[in-house]
This record gives C-alpha cells, structure tokens and sequence, in this order.
C-alpha cells in the first residue's frame, strides 16, 4: 500500500524538474510509421468495398479471392464481402446491402387526421 501511494505521490509531482519520460523515447519522433495521417481513406469503409464488389464479375471475384486470402483482408473487406456474398441467397442481406450502396428507398408518410379536422389550434393573442 505504501508503494503505491509513493508511487501515485511520484506521477502528481507538480515539481518543474520532474519529466514523465526521463530517456526521451517513444512517440511518433522515433515512431512515425506509427502515426496517423489524419485524412480518411475510402479504401477503408464498407460500403465503398461493397460497391466495389457488387460492380465486379464472378470471374473477377474469384481471382480477387485468390490473390487476397482471408488473413490478410481488412475488416472492412471481410463485412463487405460476407454481405455481398449472403445477399445472394437472403433477402436480409440483399435489403442491406442495396441500402448501403444505392441509398434508401423514398419512404412516404401519410400525415392526416382521420375526422379532418386540425391537430392543434393555433390561436393569434388577443
């Protein structure tokens, strides 16, 4: 218990001299591959490999397969090509996926009344 109270009493030092990595290593200086661009990339969303995958041929899908076998995929590759692949066969998936790629059908809302009179009254002040 002392230990770790020393040790807590140790990381709040407010004192000037006190440096949190004393050798100076770590971070992105001596790590850059490790830093982030900042910038998205699209080949690194789903839908966008959804796209992809629905605009290729079966030929064209089968020798993407070979040439990226499953441990070297993405999670975005994966879940794109699961669903690409079960849509072929399940109306869930083909729902999905269509909404995925081409955006969601127009949904009309039937907004009226049934005894065709007014929601609310709004009445000006007097």
């Amino acid at each position: 218990m002392a230990v770790l109270q020393a040790s807590q009493k140790d990381m709040s030092s407010k004192d000037e001299n006190y440096n949190r990595n004393p050798e100076g290593k770590g971070g992105f200086a001596d790590n850059p591959q490790n830093r982030a661009s900042g910038r998205w990339r699209k080949e690194d969303s789903v839908s966008y490999w959804m796209n992809r995958f629905l605009k290729m041929s079966v030929s064209d899908m089968k020798e993407w397969e070979k040439e990226n076998k499953n441990d070297d995929r993405t999670f975005a590759q994966r879940i794109a090509y699961n669903s690409v692949m079960k849509s072929i066969s399940q109306l869930k998936y083909q729902i999905e996926t269509t909404d995925r790629t081409e955006g969601r059908a127009k949904q009309y809302i039937e907004n009226r009344n049934i005894e065709e009179q007014p929601i609310f009254n709004i009445k000006p002040k007097k």
